[in-house]
């Protein structure tokens, strides 16, 4: 189990946190991170879920060096317009790369408003198909 102390305590890292543990105590296969930076996909990888990682970021620099972080399978993506539209492009996504089926739910951390770097403040678990 890993421990964070006080100090070292951010918005982004108690996400990160969050997210892995809703993974691990729900059987959740996808976490999901839109990041223009990449900080919060690393923030998840640092906690090593079982669950897969998916980054998606409309920045391309972040894409590549978020390759090199573990278990994080990074995506290329359109910066989205506003959240039920990264949403929507999220679930597509998963979809048709066959990383999840229809009715399964994933965990998704963004920061909205969106396509503002380090901002990350929310935490969603989403039922593909569900509302």
């Amino acid at each position: 189990r890993s421990e964070v102390t006080r100090g070292e305590l951010t918005i982004t890292t108690a996400i990160s946190h969050a997210a892995c543990n809703i993974v691990r105590e729900c059987d959740i296969p996808v976490i999901v991170t839109m990041s223009e930076s990449g900080l919060t996909a690393r923030g998840v990888s640092r906690y090593r879920p079982r669950s897969r990682i998916i980054a998606l970021s409309p920045n391309l620099i972040t894409c590549q060096q978020l390759q090199l972080s573990w278990g994080v399978s990074a995506v290329h993506i359109p910066r989205s317009s506003s959240t039920d539209d990264m949403l929507a492009s999220a679930e597509k996504l998963l979809l048709e790369q066959n990383y999840i089926s229809q009715g399964e739910y994933f965990v998704l951390t963004a920061g909205i408003p969106t396509g503002q770097t380090g901002k990350t403040n929310l935490l969603k678990v989403q039922q593909v198909g569900g509302s």
